[in-house]
Order: structure tokens, then sequence, then C-alpha cells
């Protein structure tokens, strides 16, 4: 804690490196939010080595391995972009590491990667409802598929 107490006292006292924190700052807090989806405050970036360096020297320093290490959510946002490129990719490891969890720690990883969610159905006018309600109900499918079936066509959410 002494070494962001001391900071913040070097940041205070000059305009200049108040400019760089800020500037500095304001453009990792955009780049989380683009590139992992997570918010960072300033207090957590305030914690990072890289960031005081880079704002006390005016020298660019990578910071985003000290981050991924260093903030938690940055940490588990990064994890799951890993594993979701293995995924992806057909990995065999990553998909039985996954095969491996509970399921529903299976699903909470799967849902915070962004997998299995489907873009919203466009809009049926009635007559459309009751031609897609009545080709899936022709169908022999089991209820589960029925209701699948019916997803895709925009009948339920």
């Amino acid at each position: 804690m002494q070494d962001t107490e001391n900071f913040r006292a070097i940041v205070a006292e000059s305009d200049l490196l108040r400019e760089r924190w800020l500037t500095l700052s304001s453009q990792i807090i955009a780049e989380c939010a683009d590139q992992f989806g997570e918010t960072v405050d300033r207090e957590s970036l305030m914690m990072l080595n890289s960031v005081r360096l880079s704002v006390l020297t005016g020298e660019t320093f990578d910071w985003r391995a000290e981050a991924q290490q260093q903030l938690p959510a940055l940490k588990r946002a990064s994890e799951l972009a890993d594993i979701k490129r293995r995924v992806e990719a057909e990995d065999a490891a990553a998909i039985a590491e996954l095969d491996d969890l509970p399921p529903s720690e299976r699903l909470s990883k799967a849902h915070a990667m962004g997998l299995g969610q489907h873009e919203a159905p466009a809009q049926l006018s009635d007559e459309e409802k009751m031609t897609e309600a009545l080709r899936i109900n022709s169908m022999r499918l089991s209820g589960v598929q029925r209701l699948a079936e019916a997803r895709k066509a925009g009948l339920t959410y």
C-alpha cells in the first residue's frame, strides 16, 4: 500500500504526471473493456508496477501480463478466453477439462464465455407463428427437440 500512497503523492504534485496518469489509465480502462469485457478502476491500476513506471518515466511498459496476473477480473476473463479459443479449435484436452467439471460449473463457464447464446429470433406474425407451430408438431420429434425447433423458429424465448 505504501507504493500506491507514494505514487499518489508524487502524481498530485505534478501536472505532467497527473496528465500522464489520467491519459494512461483511461486508455487501459477502455482497452480492458474492449479486450476482456471487464471494468477496471483506477485504484486497481495503481497497484500495477508497470503502470506506475509508465506514468513516472514516460516510457511504455507492457502492463497486460501483469494485469492478467494481479487483477482477478482480468485473470478470469483471460482464462475464459483461452478456454473458449481452445474449445473452438476443438482441442481435445480443453474439451476433456470442461467435461470433467460438474454440470453446474460447466454451464456457468459456457455462459461466461458466451457459448450457447442464441440470437433474438425475428418477429413473426400470428399467421406465421401458427404455420411454424403446425410444422413443428407434424414432425416426429421428442419434446426437447420440439422445444428446440420452436426456439429456432422464434415461437419461444
